[in-house]
């Protein structure tokens, strides 16, 4: 979870900032791409929140909470600066509770967003992040419980 979230992390913040869902990396022989939008790297909706989860997964979501709601597959309308104020606040918060695996991930990530963006979301997240990913999360953070 901690590898995935470190890469996944870092793979959304390269998206974002060129605005386009690709992965690209080039080597001497050449190079490729992952599509982040249309793809789905799903966890298992019966495993515990602290499962290991791919990095492709974490760029996904976070990517997913940052795109306009239109033309996908998730009704979230979101942009970039919300989820860096997650970033920049919850995240390096000395109040964040660690609920997943020990360590910064996923859990945590989610936990922020709804301490800054409140439980207005809740329905649009869990289509995301339990339907479209079939990951765990609680919707039980420190925020609140989402209805």
């Amino acid at each position: 979870p901690r590898l995935a979230w470190g890469e996944g992390g870092a793979t959304w913040f390269a998206i974002a900032i060129r605005q386009l869902p690709y992965y690209m990396d080039w080597s001497t022989g050449g190079g490729w791409s992952v599509e982040l939008e249309d793809r789905v790297h799903a966890a298992s909706l019966t495993g515990a929140m602290s499962q290991n989860v791919s990095e492709w997964m974490v760029a996904e979501v976070m990517w997913d909470m940052t795109d306009a709601a239109g033309g996908d597959a998730d009704s979230l309308d979101g942009n970039a600066t919300r989820v860096w104020e997650v970033l920049v606040g919850y995240i390096v918060s000395p109040a964040r509770v660690d609920r997943g695996r020990t360590g910064l991930d996923l859990v945590e990530f989610l936990d922020g967003w709804f301490q800054h963006e409140g439980m207005m979301t809740c329905s649009p997240m869990r289509a995301l992040v339990r339907a479209k990913y079939s990951f765990p999360y609680d919707f039980a953070g420190p925020a609140g419980i989402c209805p």
